[in-house]
């Protein structure tokens, strides 16, 4: 990779550090959310199951190709930034470009990956030991809190836990290798597939996406991958029948934490700081009218730069179908919503974890 990638050589020629980790390129410096400690291996080149380079930042969650990349390198537009790739002598596919701005996969490959999240929903446990001890105690989450994820349908675990020997063979035994490898999650010269080694499960709805996330991670390596399309983002409920607030978070985990916090409120929680669509905002528009009601959209992104776009993203779209909305951060400073949630325990007397 280190001759042939052009990712890399671009950051090089723009005096960004990387150094090589594993099979991919790693650095401490992220176009959409700046530079981190020296040690960091926040930043992430590497080439996809489909054999397209692409980049992905742990931190802010940020990811794209070579012309995202020059878009936030170079303050241009991705129609510029194809334009200097082209003159440049750099091959420009438009069709599997398209194909990927508007969200859609390889078919084949999307079809293998509904059929897996289907067997993982109606196979995989709901509890596991490890899974939940993380996300209670680690992650301030209450066991009513992720019961009510299960049962609709959100959240699953590997069985076998950090265990990643067992999780393969349950993989293997459950969904089949060949499946796996057909929907791009268990790579043919791999003696494990990823996922075994992420073993809470979170699904955006409609059975299209599906994330792993770790239980212990590693520096260097992603907390979490996704597999499939997202073309809708999670969707928590208010516990209160009628509530018309819509909190929008980052990431399951805010999005559980303030299902929590917060009653009275639903929730959206978009997969990444990046990955907010425009047309979500209709979709939101139309539910509440046919309820008799207006949404209040709450923008809750992390209080942070990258969170700090995202949320200026959401409220030019918000003006722009004359919905109204506010902007609000985690109380006392805090970054998200899951760390307030957790320092919230913390200050308490006594918190038991069942």
């Amino acid at each position: 990779m280190e001759k042939q990638s052009t990712i890399v050589s671009m950051l090089i020629g723009h005096g960004i550090p990387v150094r090589k980790v594993g099979d991919r390129w790693a650095s401490n410096w992220c176009p959409c959310c700046g530079p981190s400690s020296k040690n960091s291996n926040k930043f992430s080149v590497f080439r996809a199951s489909s054999g397209k380079e692409r980049w992905h930042c742990f931190k802010c969650d940020s990811t794209g190709d070579l012309f995202d990349l020059m878009t936030h390198l170079q303050g241009i537009s991705l129609k510029e930034a194809l334009k200097q790739a082209k003159d440049a002598g750099v091959h420009i596919d438009s069709k599997a470009i398209n194909a990927q701005r508007s969200g859609s996969a390889d078919p084949q490959r999307q079809a293998a990956i509904e059929r897996v999240i289907q067997i993982l929903l109606d196979k995989a446990p709901r509890h596991e030991l490890y899974g939940i001890k993380y996300l209670t105690q680690e992650r301030g989450l209450l066991p009513v809190t992720l019961a009510r994820a299960a049962e609709r349908g959100v959240l699953r675990f590997l069985p076998g836990g950090i265990n990643w020997q067992a999780n393969r063979k349950w993989l293997a035994d459950t969904c089949g290798r060949k499946l796996l490898e057909e929907a791009g999650i268990w790579k043919a010269d791999r003696k494990a597939p990823a996922l075994a080694f992420r073993p809470i499960l979170t699904f955006l709805p409609h059975g299209k996406s599906f994330e792993a996330r770790v239980i212990e991670s590693k520096p260097g390596t992603p907390k979490s991958i996704r597999f499939g399309t997202a073309p809708y983002p999670y969707w928590l409920p208010a516990h209160i029948h009628g509530a018309n607030r819509v909190y929008i978070v980052e990431g399951i985990i805010d999005g559980l934490s303030v299902n929590q916090m917060f009653p009275a409120v639903n929730v959206i929680a978009i997969p990444g700081s990046t990955s907010w669509k425009p047309e979500w905002l209709g979709r939101i528009k139309a539910f509440f009218n046919k309820r008799g009601s207006e949404a209040e959209i709450v923008i809750a992104t992390d209080n942070d730069e990258a969170g700090e776009k995202a949320a200026e993203k959401i409220a030019h779209f918000c003006k722009g179908a004359a919905i109204s909305f506010s902007r609000v951060v985690p109380d006392n400073g805090h970054n998200d919503w899951n760390e307030m949630l957790v320092n919230a325990n913390e200050d308490e007397e006594e918190v038991v974890y069942i």
